[in-house]
């Protein structure tokens, strides 16, 4: 695995249908002494495990269960669009980043991109 280029640019994806919630996201992962930590910037929700792996999964329950608990209540319109979310002409959700301002100079050799697909 090879440290990821701070300078990309890249762009998250969340489609709500009437039952069913499809996210296509990017999470950050990094070692923070002997802990393993993740990080989802579009959504501002991070997590950790003992693993690169535990991590990433970590992450990705921890997204589901946000998502799906804000969808189920019906407030996951208004708190994307808090964090910055768009919303196309489908009806889409996206949000395009530049992981340059996400990642601080000081770790951002030690940092690795990690696609979510996530399905609620």
């Amino acid at each position: 695995m090879t440290a990821l280029n701070v300078s990309r640019q890249y762009t998250d994806q969340i489609r709500i249908g009437d039952t069913q919630v499809m996210a296509y996201l990017t999470g950050l992962v990094f070692k923070e002494g002997e802990t393993w930590v993740s990080y989802a910037p579009a959504l501002e929700i991070s997590s950790y495990g003992d693993k690169i792996e535990d991590a990433a999964e970590s992450l990705r329950e921890a997204v589901m269960l946000i998502l799906g608990d804000l969808h189920a209540s019906g407030g996951l319109d208004e708190d994307l669009r808090r964090l910055g979310w768009l919303v196309s002409a489908a009806g889409a959700y996206h949000k395009r980043q530049s992981l340059k301002r996400q990642i601080p100079d000081s770790v951002a050799d030690n940092y690795y991109l990690r696609p979510l697909s996530i399905s609620l």
